[in-house]
């Protein structure tokens, strides 16, 4: 369970591109045992990925989306892996999760959370507020909630770019 960091003095609003810092954090992440089996199975394809992923950082690379078109195609297990790649890189990253129809990041790294990022988009909490810090793992975590009364969320809103985008101005990537 996530701990509170030490308060942040204020959190700017979503739509303000400024760096944000999570308001929890944890000592480390737990890793899922076919995650670290991949990871660990294809270590010199997934250093090679971290290096990069830390050169397109370099060049102004952000954000990196990864999606499928079918569930269970293993999008989640490939996220976490990229993110770890990226962060074993050097890079400071941030993996938020996008899976409207079945939420499962969070999860999968073994965190019970408070708010889901879609609730900074409506100003109920701020963005830090949203998002776990791995003091081990140097990644950060911004977990999707599935509950009814955290309020549907699409791509297509326009704030969920502007909240990728102050998300991304905080870290090396955002996968």
């Amino acid at each position: 369970t996530a701990k509170p960091a030490k308060p942040p003095l204020s959190t700017p609003p979503v739509d303000v591109p400024l760096k944000f810092k999570p308001v929890w954090e944890v000592d480390r992440f737990f890793w899922p045992s076919d995650t670290t089996r991949l990871y660990e199975a294809e270590s010199a394809y997934f250093q090679h990925a971290g290096a990069k992923l830390r050169e397109a950082s370099q060049e102004g690379l952000r954000v990196l989306a990864v999606a499928s078109s079918h569930p269970g195609d293993g999008c989640t297990t490939l996220a976490i892996c990229l993110a770890k790649a990226a962060a074993d890189a050097g890079l400071k990253v941030a993996v938020m999760d996008a899976n409207f129809e079945h939420p499962e990041l969070a999860e999968r790294l073994g965190i019970k959370f408070p708010h889901g990022w879609q609730e900074a988009l409506t100003g109920a909490v701020p963005l830090g507020e949203t998002a776990i810090g791995s003091l081990a793992d140097s990644l950060t975590l911004l977990p999707l909630s599935d509950r009814p009364e955290d309020g549907p969320v699409s791509l297509h809103d326009e704030r969920v770019a502007r909240l990728i985008q102050t998300v991304a101005a905080g870290v090396d990537l955002l996968v």
